[in-house]
């Protein structure tokens, strides 16, 4: 069902505005308006204007802002009762004709304001930009991927309003929850839109099996840009796309893939120099321009994260007296620097919890164990052992956290194998789940690591040793992965080389723990490997 509280939330935060200053402003209770955004209470028509006028909207966006409780009512009258059944869905007869639109409500433009403060994505913009244009022909829809935080719903929105004029028929916005605990059911998807592009009392409206149909027989011949903010996936959008000379732009967390997309992008981190412009325009120019190294410095510590660049941003602005190396060492110490990414009720934490929250217990294990390691990117065979699971269920682990953009791919390593990351946002949290394991829990892990490490190191210096001298002891093969294995031996030097580091990196660890003997051996296998090689 549509929510206008969640519109008056996009607003609010686009404006910067906590609830506290909206009510200030609107004449209102903080408390009311924390009720209207979590969707408990539908506001009166007045109070709808008092916040219109509060939040500074004019022309076609405050019209859409007043009309969209009126959607919410009828929306809410749509949908089943628990006191009565819901209406039972036709499987035979005919389909209602599509209305005629020539006498319907006026062309619908319903996208949230675009951030005065956009930066950078020039190269996603374009490719999307390009696949929209209606003079290309073709099938016109457009997917953004990414992870919670990297600006998907911003650049949906700035690419929307740039196009807008190429799709006269109204420009269609939905925030579908996918992200989120509840996500919005297509059936209420569907009769918003409805509401939105033909006349109030089309048949179709009452029944949800016919729903579909008729929006895509109502927008047949008509150019209308549809943005579908925050998918849950595939069949969460089915029903929704519509066909012919329209176009739609998608935004989820996940890839969506499966999807026949004209052209699909994947944010990532924003580079240093947009990151440094993103800081600029939300605080003042002249501070981060004066403390340059110091604000460079910041948006490493959140790893160029646009939604937490917003956060530091906006504290900035909000303490002028604050200076910019002040902030930066409010975030030195990594245990609580997750906690000042916090302005308002802007935050990451909420957002990222919420997706570990959703995995799997295997995958929250991963996660937690995986927080520990002291060096990134780390090549797979590192998470294999250190969960504990052969080569299949281990890769099935990695998915699941890929999928859910907890981990990121690193590319390749000297052998050819993938490597993988943690953003550094989301190691943050990463390394708060690996403190909350036991001891004991930890030590096991390590321990399994640190062993194999110490068997892939022996198995490559024996490797070498044999190429150099003909012998080769084999008193002691390893016990890890058979295809590891079997990879150092055909190329050491190559293996060497790449997870050196990681190896080094086990070594100061497990020197910090009870594993003090098992990490001696590994550094004395490690610096005969490099002995061996510089000889």
């Amino acid at each position: 069902m549509f929510n206008f509280g969640s519109l008056l939330r996009q607003h609010r935060t686009q404006q910067r505005m906590t609830q506290e200053t909206l009510a200030e402003r609107s004449g209102l209770s903080s408390r009311s308006i924390g009720e209207t955004e979590r969707g408990r209470r539908i506001p009166r028509q007045q109070t709808v204007e008092q916040l219109a006028d509060a939040l500074g909207l004019t022309g076609d966006t405050r019209a859409t802002f007043l009309e969209s409780v009126q959607i919410q009512r009828w929306s809410t009258q749509l949908a089943p009762t628990r006191h009565a059944p819901a209406p039972v869905a036709r499987t035979s007869g005919p389909v209602p004709e599509p209305p005629d639109l020539s006498s319907g409500p006026s062309v619908p433009r319903q996208l949230p304001g675009d951030l005065p403060d956009f930066v950078g994505r020039t190269e996603e913009l374009q490719r999307l930009v390009s696949a929209l244009d209606p003079a290309n022909g073709g099938n016109h829809m457009v997917s953004i991927s990414g992870a919670t935080g990297m600006g998907k719903t911003a650049l949906a929105v700035h690419l929307a309003h740039r196009i807008a004029a190429w799709y006269p028929d109204g420009q269609l916005y939905v925030p579908l929850g996918g992200s989120g605990p509840g996500p919005l059911a297509p059936a209420d998807v569907l009769a918003h839109l409805l509401r939105s592009v033909t006349a109030a009392d089309y048949p179709g409206y009452a029944d949800p099996a016919l729903r579909g149909t008729a929006f895509r027989a109502a927008l047949a011949d008509k150019q209308v840009l549809l943005v579908l903010d925050d998918a849950a996936g595939y069949t969460h959008l089915a029903p929704l796309l519509a066909t012919g000379r329209s176009a739609v732009v998608i935004t989820s967390r996940l890839p969506l893939t499966g999807l026949p997309v004209a052209a699909t992008v994947n944010l990532r981190s924003l580079p240093v120099t947009d990151s440094l412009r993103l800081l600029s325009r939300i605080a003042d120019e002249r501070r981060i321009l004066e403390e340059g190294a110091a604000a460079t410095e910041l948006v490493h510590m959140c790893g160029g994260h646009p939604l937490a660049i917003r956060i530091l941003g906006a504290r900035l602005a909000a303490r002028p007296d604050w200076t910019v190396g002040g902030l930066r060492g409010q975030l030195a110490d990594e245990q609580h620097r997750l906690d000042e990414l916090r302005h308002g009720d802007l935050a990451v934490r909420p957002a990222l919890e919420q997706v570990y929250r959703r995995l799997t217990p295997a995958a929250a294990r991963a996660f937690a164990l995986l927080g520990g390691l002291p060096v990134h990117p780390f090549p797979e065979w590192v998470s294999t052992v250190l969960l504990g699971l052969d080569r299949p269920a281990g890769s099935a682990v990695l998915q699941e956290l890929l999928d859910t953009r907890l981990l990121e791919p690193a590319g390749l390593d000297g052998v050819a194998l993938p490597r993988y990351r943690f953003h550094e946002v989301v190691r943050l949290l990463a390394r708060e789940r690996h403190a909350g394991l036991t001891p004991h829990e930890r030590r096991a892990a390590f321990s399994r690591l640190v062993e194999a490490g110490t068997l892939l190191a022996r198995v490559a210096h024996e490797h070498l040793r044999q190429a150099g001298t003909g012998g080769r002891d084999s008193s002691d093969e390893p016990r890890c992965a058979e295809r590891m294995s079997e990879l150092v031996a055909r190329r050491p030097r190559a293996w060497f080389a790449a997870d050196r580091e990681v190896l080094s990196g086990l070594v100061e660890i497990c020197d910090a723990t009870e594993l003090r003997e098992s990490a001696g051996v590994l550094h004395a296998k490690v610096v005969e490997l490099q002995h061996l090689l510089d000889g």
